[in-house]
């Protein structure tokens, strides 16, 4: 990431799960939402706190809930209507406890400072309900009763 005096550095950490745009009806982006630690402007770190809206002008798969990153781009209020009757996005954006966002260029905007996964165990019980869900899928199960429905099809 280049950076120069007029260039801000949130650092922080992803507060939403980041979602992907639909890729056919519309130029590829990612959105999500930061928590703000703090902020280097001009070669100087200041401690911030907020939340900001980021957009990311690719799909980038690579984001994941509860991510602490360091992003370069441009920092901007949420703007209201210009006129009478249009919806007024900070107004909605403020009741989500958005206070701002932030334009990142490409995928070389943002580098990943400490990354959090989900337990293992966390992990292993959303897989086991998948493979229950697949397998009352494939045999038409309308019960939990996993072990009659295998007894009936063994004999």
């Amino acid at each position: 990431m280049s950076r120069n005096s007029s260039d801000r550095y949130p650092l922080s950490k992803i507060s939403e799960e980041p979602s992907k745009a639909n890729l056919i009806s519309a130029p590829p982006v990612t959105r999500f939402v930061l928590r703000l630690d703090g902020i280097v402007t001009e070669n100087e770190w200041r401690s911030c706190s907020g939340r900001l809206l980021v957009k990311l002008t690719e799909a980038d798969y690579r984001l994941r809930d509860g991510d602490r990153i360091e992003a370069v781009g441009w920092l901007s209020n949420i703007r209201g209507p210009d006129n009478p009757g249009e919806t007024d996005y900070r107004a909605s954006f403020s009741r989500r406890g958005i206070d701002g966002r932030i334009t990142l260029l490409n995928r070389g905007n943002w580098r990943l400072l400490a990354t959090h996964r989900r337990s293992r165990s966390l992990d292993q019980w959303h897989l086991a309900l998948a493979d229950h869900a697949a397998w009352s899928l494939r045999l038409g199960m309308r019960s939990d009763s996993r072990n009659d429905v295998t007894g009936n099809f063994a004999n």
